[in-house]
């Protein structure tokens, strides 16, 4: 038991008393070191979910700058013929996109009867097409008995 000053009258007092004995004054209590770290584990974990709260408001009226992209796509009047052994994809791709696209790849997909994929093969180019520009492509392949359909698809841009 330690002893601390009156803060009223400047007599000594217990630090466990609840008041002073000689003019009744209420003594100070004194916060233990468990509750101190409490307190300010419970400061940091609200100024976290504060700061959480603040930062989804702020983002969701954010919206970035986008940067220019080439956008390719299949123009209609896409042609599959087949000569021999070979079967022919002929089309062109349109750059709908507002940068230029520097290398893309078209993919060919063959499917049978039931519509399912038995083979595929691409073309790729490094010519520039520039925005609003077409560019035609061609894919040839060995023919097969089970090739009923083809699709096209533009796989990458860049």
């Amino acid at each position: 038991m330690a002893l601390t000053k009156c803060k009223e009258c400047q007599s000594e007092v217990s630090t466990e008393a609840k008041q002073c004995p000689k003019c009744g004054a209420p003594t100070k209590k004194r916060i233990g070191c468990l509750p101190m770290i409490g307190l300010v584990f419970l400061a940091f974990f609200c100024l976290a979910v504060l700061s959480s709260i603040l930062s989804k408001t702020s983002r969701q009226g954010f919206v970035a700058p986008s940067s220019p992209a080439p956008k390719l796509v299949i123009q209609k009047g896409l042609s599959w013929t087949v000569d021999g052994n070979y079967t022919y994809v002929r089309g062109s791709v349109k750059n709908t996109g507002d940068a230029p696209a520097r290398y893309f790849k078209v993919t060919v997909e063959y499917k049978n009867g039931k519509g399912e994929v038995v083979d595929t093969d691409y073309t790729n180019s490094t010519e520039t097409v520039m925005p609003n520009a077409a560019k035609k492509f061609e894919v040839m392949h060995r023919n097969a008995p089970e090739f009923k359909t083809v699709s096209t698809f533009v796989d990458e841009v860049h």
